[in-house]
C-alpha cells in the first residue's frame, strides 16, 4: 500500500511501552508456563491418574488466549506469587523420582497449581474473547493504533523494543529450566506499515503461536506416562522458529515495497524527448504534400530520473535491466510493436531515493505525428523484484509497482529534401554529379560498347560534408527510380547513322576516324524517391549525361636517363632551363616513334602530391631515329623551370600526349622526373659570451657567413655554384628578415639588436650582463634561407660598478630637500650626485640619472634630470622614481639601478583644526568669518588660513600658500533653521546675524559647516567648524 503522504514508514515507529511490554509477556508466558509445566508434571511421572489435572491446566491455558492486554501486566504480577510453589514443586519431584510413595504430595500440588491458575484467570475470562478480537487482531483496532501511533513524538521505538526484550531474557521468574527456550524465541512483534496486509500477517503468526502451543500440549497429553525429554522440545521449537522466520521474511518483504516512484522530469513540460527525426517532403500527382518519416539519425535514446521511496531502494542490487522494464500506452490509439528497451540503469543514490534509466526506443515519433489523429506515445516503469524466499512449494510475493504513465515525444522534425544529392560511387566513396547537372565520360571511336546513361548513379545524403547512402543512416528508407527523358540522346556533327540512340542508351554502331569529336548528349533525366503510396520527391529534374568520342590512346612508360637533375644556379642566373633524356621503356612501332617527331605534343607537370605545376614548361629537344636494325627509342625534354621549383628538389610526372588526327589515335608518353635541389642549411645558433672592449657597442659574432654556408654542403657545392666566388656573388642583394612574423626577433627592447654586414654577423649591445637572444634568416632572391642567431652577452668589465653614495638611504628613497618661502615652493635643480657615484678608472664611464618612465600610465609631467639635477617641472606629485645607469660614451650600459626621490608633504597636518565659535545676536548685524576658526599647518609650521584680507583670497586661504601649492578652501552650505535671521555665504566663509531693534532670538541654533583643502601636491584636508548662534546677554 502506498502511503498518502509519500514517506516510508520503518519499524522504528513511535510505540507505547506498556503496551509493548504486556503484548510480549502475554505471548511468552503462555509458551514458556507449557514448557515448564511439561518437563515438571512429566519427570518422573507415569501414572494417568493426573490426566484430569492435566487438562484442567490445559483449558485454563487455552483460556489465556482471550487474557486483555491491559489486564495482562497485573496478572503476570500475580501469577509470580504462585511461582515459589511451582519451584518447590520442582524439587521435590526431583527427589521423589521413582518414589511411588510421593505421589500423592505431587498431587496435591498440582491441585494448588491448578487453582493459583484458576485464580489468575477468572477475574479476566468475562469479556476477554469481545476485548481481544477489538484491540488486537481486527483491522479497525490496527487502523487505531496506527492513528496512535503517529501522534506520539520523539520516542525511540525500537530502542524500547530492545530494552523490553533484555528485561524479559533477564526474568528468571519462570525457573532455570527454560532458559534456553527463553534465549531461542524470535522477539519480533514489530508494527507493520501495510493496512491489509499486516492484518493477514499479523493472524498467521498467531496461528503460529497456537500451533506450537497445541504441540507441546499434544506431547502432553499424548504421553501416556512416557518421559517428554528436552530434545523432544527442542525439536517442536526448531519447528516453531522455522515458521515464524518465514513469516518474519514477509513482515520484511512487506516494510521494503514501494510506496511511492515517481519520474523526476528534465522539462518543465514533464515530457521525455527522443532525439530528432527526419522526413521527405513528398508531393504526388495531384499536388498534394506529404511526408516519408525515415526515423532517428541516431540511436533514439532517452535518459529518466526517477525517485523511489523508500530510499534504500535506489541501489543496484534491486533496481537493475533485469527488475526493470518499460511498459506503453499509445495516446489515440494502441502501440502497435513499439518497443522501449532499458538500455542501462545508472547513478544509484540511495540517500536522495534516485536513480537513472537509459531507455532505447524503435517507435516511429513523426510517422505517428502525420496520421489523421496525430497521437504519441505514453510509458511507465515497472518494478517486479521477485521474493528471494519464494520456492515453488511456498511462493511469496515480491515487489511490483509500476509508476504514473510519461508522455513522451520525438524531437524536432526535419525535411532533408536539400541534403539528398545525386552521386555515384567510385572505389569507397561517393562523388557528386557537377553543379552544372551534367555528367561526362569519354568512349573511343573504336568501341562499340552500349553505354547506359547515368549507370550507377543514385540519391545519397550529404552528411557532415561527405556523400553517405541512406539505408546506412536510416533502415526505412524510400525506393529510388530513375526517370528516363521522353526524347532519346543526340549527337553533334550529323553522324547520327553511326550511332544507335535511345532514351536510356547510346552506341557506336560504325567506327571512323571521323567520329573523334563528336559529343552525345542524353536528354534531362530524373533522379526520383518515391513511396508506395504514389508520392515522390524529385532530387534532380535536369540531369544530362554526354559521352565525348575520343581518340584510341596508347599509353607509353619512360624512365628517366642519368637521373636526377640537379638545380645550379647557373641555370637560376641565366636560361633558367635544365635538360633530362628519357628511353620509352614499352615501345612503339619503330615507324609509329619516327612519326612523333613530326607532331607537337602537348605537356602537363604534375608535383610528387599531384598538383599541376603551370609555370614549368616543357619542349621536345630531340628524338632518336630508330630503325629495325637498331631500334632505340630515346627523347630529350628541355624544362624551363621560371619560378625557381627546383632549388627545393622533388619527383615530379611530366605527360606528353601526342594527338595522331588522321588515325583517330593518341600517344600518351609518361615521363618521371627527379630533381636534386639545393640542400637546405641547418640553422646557425650559437651561444656566445663576449669580453667588453672600451667605447664598443657593435661585436662580430659570425666572421664570415658565407664560408659557413659553403662549408656546409662540402664537396658537392661546387654541383650547384661553379665556384666559391660565384657563390659569394650570388649573395649580393642578400636581405637580414626576422625569423618570426609575429615579433621581432632582430632587436630588443632595449635596442640591442643583431646585423649583418658584407661578410659577417654583428650584435649591438645596449647594456652588459644581459643575455639577449637575437636571430635573423639570410634570404636571397634566387631561394636561398639560413637563419643566423642565439644568445649573445657583452660581458661587464671588472670592477665597473655603480657606487652607492653616502646620501642613499637603506630603502633606497632619498629625501629632496624643498623650501616654502615668499609664495615660492623650491622643487627644482635638485643635485642627486651624492646618491651612486663611479670611482674606478675605465675611461669614458659616466654616471647617468633619469626619470624611470617603465610605467606606462604614469604621468610626470615635465618631471626631468638634467645631468645630475631633479626637477619637479610641472609634476605634482610627492615621489617620482629614478633610475641610474653607468655607461660608456656609446651608451653601452655596465650597470643600472633604481631608486626614489621624494618631497615632504608642504602641509605638515593631516587634518583641520576648527574651533567651536559663537555670534551673539544684537540690535545690529553681526558676522563671523570661518577661516578664523581653522587651524592647518604648512611645512614651516604656520597657519595657512586667517581673516580675509590683503594676504588672503576671498575665503580667507593664505595667497603664498595657495599660489605655490595650487591650494584651495571650499565651505558646504550648511542647514539653517532660523534663516530670517542667519545666513551664510559659501563664497566668503562668511556667516552673518541681522541685527533686530524690536525683538530677541528666543531659540539658540548651532551652525554646522564643513571645510575641505585641496592642493597640488597631497591628498586634501577637512574638518567641521561648529558655530553657535543665540541672543546676547
Amino acid at each position: 500500500m502506498r502511503n498518502p503522504t509519500g514517506q516510508q514508514r520503518t519499524n522504528h515507529n513511535k510505540f507505547n511501552t506498556t503496551q509493548l511490554l504486556s503484548i510480549m509477556k502475554k505471548h511468552f508466558f503462555k509458551k514458556f508456563l507449557a514448557l515448564f509445566l511439561t518437563g515438571t508434571m512429566l519427570t518422573g511421572v507415569g501414572c494417568k491418574d493426573y490426566d484430569d489435572d492435566i487438562d484442567s491446566i490445559n483449558k485454563k491455558l487455552d483460556e489465556l488466549e482471550t487474557v486483555t492486554i491491559k489486564d495482562l501486566q497485573s496478572q503476570i504480577d500475580g501469577v509470580k506469587s504462585s511461582v515459589e510453589a511451582i519451584d518447590d514443586l520442582t524439587s521435590r519431584l526431583s527427589d521423589l523420582e521413582g518414589k511411588v510413595e510421593g505421589m500423592g504430595d505431587v498431587a496435591q500440588k498440582l491441585r494448588d497449581l491448578e487453582n493459583t491458575l484458576k485464580s489468575y484467570v477468572d477475574n479476566a475470562v468475562k469479556s476477554s474473547e469481545e476485548t481481544m478480537r477489538n484491540e488486537f487482531a481486527t483491522k479497525s483496532a490496527l487502523n487505531d493504533l496506527i492513528s496512535r501511533l503517529e501522534k506520539l513524538e520523539g520516542v525511540d521505538v525500537q530502542s524500547l523494543i530492545d530494552a523490553a526484550i533484555e528485561e524479559f531474557k533477564k526474568d528468571s521468574w519462570l525457573g532455570e529450566q527454560i532458559n534456553d527456550y527463553i534465549a531461542n524465541y524470535k522477539f519480533d512483534y514489530d508494527y507493520v506499515n501495510a493496512e491489509g496486509a499486516a492484518d493477514a500477517v499479523l493472524k498467521e503468526i498467531q496461528a503460529q503461536n497456537e500451533e506450537y502451543k497445541e504441540a507441546i500440549l499434544a506431547l502432553i497429553g499424548g504421553a501416556e506416562g512416557l518421559t517428554v525429554s528436552k530434545s523432544m522440545l527442542d525439536d517442536e521449537l526448531q519447528g516453531y522458529l522455522e515458521k515464524i522466520e518465514e513469516l518474519e521474511q514477509r513482515v520484511a518483504d512487506l516494510e521494503s515495497r514501494i510506496q511511492s516512484l515517481v519520474y523526476v522530469p528534465a522539462y518543465a513540460d514533464g515530457k521525455v524527448v527522443f532525439p530528432a527525426s527526419y522526413a521527405i517532403e513528398m508531393t504526388n500527382e495531384e499536388s498534394e504534400t506529404s511526408y516519408f518519416s525515415l526515423g532517428a539519425a541516431e540511436k533514439q535514446q532517452a535518459e529518466l530520473k526517477f525517485r523511489v521511496s523508500p530510499a534504500s531502494l535506489a541501489v543496484e542490487s534491486k533496481l537493475n535491466t533485469e527488475t526493470l522494464s518499460i511498459v506503453t500506452e499509445e495516446v489515440m490509439t494502441r502501440a502497435e510493436g513499439a518497443a522501449f528497451t532499458i538500455d542501462e540503469v545508472k547513478d544509484w543514490n540511495a540517500t536522495k531515493g534516485e536513480f537513472v534509466v537509459v531507455v532505447s526506443t524503435d517507435y516511429n515519433y513523426l510517422e505517428a505525428l502525420l496520421e489523421e489523429q496525430p497521437k504519441t506515445l505514453a510509458i511507465a516503469l515497472n518494478v517486479n523484484i521477485p521474493n528471494a524466499a519464494s520456492t515453488e512449494e511456498k511462493p511469496l510475493q515480491g515487489i511490483e509497482y509500476t509508476t504514473e504513465f510519461i508522455p513522451t515525444e520525438g524531437g524536432t522534425a526535419y525535411s532533408i529534401n536539400n541534403l539528398l544529392k545525386v552521386a555515384r560511387l567510385e572505389g569507397d566513396k561517393y562523388v557528386a554529379l557537377a553543379d552544372n547537372n551534367e555528367y561526362t565520360t569519354d568512349v573511343e571511336f573504336t568501341d562499340k560498347t552500349a553505354r547506359t546513361f547515368f549507370e550507377g548513379f543514385t540519391v545519397v545524403l550529404e552528411q557532415n560534408d561527405e556523400l553517405v547512402a541512406l539505408n546506412s543512416v536510416w533502415e526505412n528508407v524510400p525506393e529510388f527510380e530513375l526517370v528516363a527523358p521522353e526524347a532519346a540522346a543526340t549527337v553533334t556533327n550529323g553522324h547520327d547513322d553511326n550511332y544507335e540512340l535511345t532514351e536510356t542508351t547510346a552506341a557506336i554502331v560504325t567506327s571512323a576516324p571521323e567520329l573523334v569529336g563528336d559529343v552525345i548528349t542524353s536528354g534531362a533525366f530524373t533522379f526520383r524517391l518515391k513511396d508506395q503510396n504514389g508520392n515522390y520527391a524529385d532530387v534532380n529534374t535536369s540531369a544530362v549525361h554526354k559521352l565525348n568520342i575520343i581518340s584510341v590512346d596508347t599509353e607509353v612508360e619512360a624512365a628517366q636517363l642519368d637521373a636526377p637533375v640537379v638545380w645550379n644556379y647557373a641555370a637560376v642566373a641565366g636560361s633558367k632551363e635544365y635538360t633530362a633524356e628519357f628511353e620509352f621503356t614499352n615501345k612503339l612501332d619503330f615507324e609509329r616513334f619516327n612519326g612523333l617527331t613530326s607532331l607537337t605534343p602537348t605537356f602537363t607537370v604534375t608535383d610528387a602530391e599531384g598538383q599541376t605545376v603551370g609555370d614549368i614548361t616543357v619542349a621536345a629537344e630531340s628524338y632518336t631515329q630508330p630503325s629495325a636494325e637498331g631500334d632505340v627509342q630515346r627523347m630529350t625534354l628541355k624544362f624551363t623551370d621560371t619560378n625557381n621549383h627546383f632549388i627545393a628538389g622533388g619527383n615530379y610526372t611530366v605527360k606528353a600526349v601526342y594527338d595522331e588526327t588522321a588515325a583517330g589515335t593518341t600517344v600518351t608518353v609518361e615521363f618521371p622526373l627527379a630533381v636534386e635541389g639545393l640542400p637546405a642549411v641547418a640553422d646557425q645558433l650559437i651561444t656566445k659570451e663576449i669580453a667588453y672592449e672600451p667605447n664598443t657597442r657593435q661585436y662580430k659574432v659570425f666572421l664570415d657567413f658565407a664560408q659557413i654556408i659553403w662549408n656546409t654542403w662540402g664537396e658537392a657545392a661546387e654541383k650547384y655554384f661553379a665556384d666559391y666566388a660565384t657563390f659569394k656573388s650570388a649573395l649580393n642583394g642578400k636581405q637580414f628578415v626576422s625569423t618570426s612574423e609575429e615579433e621581432n626577433t632582430l632587436r630588443a627592447e632595449d635596442g640591442s639588436q643583431i646585423l649583418i654586414g658584407s661578410d659577417n654577423i654583428a650584435v649591438s649591445f645596449a647594456k652588459t650582463e644581459t643575455p639577449y637572444e637575437l636571430s635573423g634568416k639570410l634570404t636571397t632572391t634566387w631561394g636561398l634561407e639560413v637563419v643566423f642567431g642565439g644568445t649573445f652577452t657583452l660581458n661587464n668589465p671588472e670592477g665597473v660598478l655603480l657606487q652607492r653614495g653616502s646620501d642613499l638611504p637603506a630603502d633606497n628613497r632619498v629625501l629632496i630637500a624643498t623650501t616654502l618661502e615668499g609664495g615660492v615652493f623650491s622643487v627644482d635643480n635638485k643635485d642627486l650626485v651624492n646618491t651612486y657615484f663611479y670611482d674606478g678608472d675605465v675611461a669614458g664611464v659616466s654616471v647617468k640619472f633619469a626619470i624611470d618612465r617603465s610605467d606606462e600610465e604614469a604621468d610626470y609631467g615635465t618631471a626631468g634630470v638634467s645631468g645630475t639635477k631633479l626637477s619637479w617641472g610641472s609634476y605634482k606629485g610627492l615621489e617620482l622614481p629614478i633610475v641610474v645607469t653607468l655607461e660608456d660614451n656609446n651608451g653601452v650600459v655596465f650597470d643600472l639601478q633604481k631608486f626614489t626621490a621624494y618631497i615632504a608633504d608642504p602641509i605638515k597636518d593631516q587634518a583641520i583644526t576648527a574651533k567651536d565659535g559663537s555670534i551673539g545676536a544684537t540690535t545690529t548685524d553681526q558676522t563671523l568669518y570661518i577661516s578664523t576658526l581653522l587651524t592647518l599647518k604648512d611645512m614651516n609650521n604656520a597657519n595657512v588660513f586667517a581673516a580675509p584680507g590683503a594676504t588672503t583670497d576671498a575665503k580667507g586661504l593664505l595667497t603664498n600658500i595657495k599660489t605655490p601649492l595650487g591650494a584651495e578652501v571650499s565651505y558646504s552650505t550648511p542647514d539653517i533653521i532660523y534663516s530670517n535671521r542667519i545666513s551664510f555665504d559659501p563664497a566668503t566663509g562668511k556667516l552673518t546675524v541681522k541685527g533686530s531693534t524690536d525683538t530677541e532670538m528666543a531659540n539658540t541654533e548651532t551652525i554646522s559647516i564643513d571645510v575641505t583643502f585641496t592642493y597640488a601636491y597631497g591628498e586634501q584636508r577637512t574638518g567641521t567648524v561648529k558655530v553657535v548662534v543665540a541672543q546676547k546677554k
